[in-house]
């Protein structure tokens, strides 16, 4: 078996592939051509009985010696080992273990219809993401092993006041939400969960509790009279869902979430209201205990 070494497929040139003549002395059955072009390497296999027409159009490519004529001969490119323009990615099949690939220099987007699976045993983060939401698409990571700690997400905005971190810590098994932020004005934070508990882990500082208590020195009485429950709510035994939109202003915290008005209620400031209206009531019976 002969090797051929080529800098050119087509051409005609002395290191060409089509100029290795075809006939006795030339190429033969099984023989070998390796080919780099343009940073492109290829793989070519000698087929004696091959007459199938030329083309570098499209793989596997097929060349034609130019001294061949109307006879048989074709050099056929291996199609198991096509290594095109800088590790071309539509040519690999499989997996392709232990490499790098880096889409630098790509002129679009890095797009997949599947899974991608950030893996190093090593830590190399932080990891940049930059997301941008498409329409009513969200984002979405999903962590499907549990790890002792780290970053999950972080959003830091050098010079602005926007700087939170969120971070993900499940202890044995058991998922906690650590939320941190650099305690810059401005910043509205809330948690919200389907089902279970909240957990705090670390120091929880009472000075909101003690030193900033709200209290409400209006009318309570006429503010609590409006409260009611939803109709259709109400059971047997008189039970129902709070109407948040009956709540006094104060009481009622009104969010946007998805575009949506979300009412809740402030339970400090309810019972403030509910303290203050007590003592209402308390004034009004010893007036008539008085008469």
């Amino acid at each position: 078996m002969n090797v051929y070494e080529c800098t050119a497929l087509t051409g005609g040139g002395a290191n060409a592939l089509d100029a290795i003549t075809w006939f006795e002395g030339g190429a033969a059955d099984g023989d070998m051509a390796f080919a780099t072009v343009s940073q492109r390497f290829y793989v070519f296999r000698y087929d004696g009985t091959a007459s199938a027409a030329e083309t570098v159009a499209a793989h596997p490519y097929v060349i034609k010696p130019d001294d061949a004529g109307a006879n048989n001969g074709r050099w056929k490119e291996a199609t198991a080992a096509i290594i095109e323009s800088d590790f071309n990615h539509d040519s690999l099949t499989g997996f392709v273990a232990n490499e790098h690939i880096d889409w630098t220099n790509a002129t679009s987007n890095f797009v997949t219809t599947g899974s991608v699976t950030l893996n190093n045993s090593a830590a190399t983060y932080p990891l940049d993401l930059a997301c941008s939401r498409a329409g009513a698409q969200y984002i979405r990571i999903v962590h499907s092993a549990n790890q002792s700690v780290g970053n999950m997400l972080q959003r830091n905005q050098s010079g602005g006041s926007y700087n939170v971190q969120w971070l993900y810590y499940i202890p044995n098994n058991q998922t906690r939400l650590q939320w941190f932020t650099d305690g810059a004005a401005g910043i509205a934070m809330y948690l919200t969960a389907d089902a279970g508990n909240l957990y705090i882990l670390g120091d929880c500082s009472a000075a909101t509790f003690t030193d900033r208590t709200p209290a409400f020195a209006g009318d309570a009485v006429a503010a609590i009279r409006s409260i009611s429950a939803k109709p259709d709510t109400v059971d047997g035994r008189g039970w129902g869902e709070l109407d948040h939109g009956t709540l006094p202003a104060g009481v009622l915290v009104e969010t946007v979430e998805d575009k949506k008005t979300v009412r809740r209620r402030n339970l400090s400031n309810m019972v403030s209201l509910l303290t203050k209206g007590f003592q209402e009531l308390a004034q009004r019976v010893e007036a008539l205990e008085g008469r």
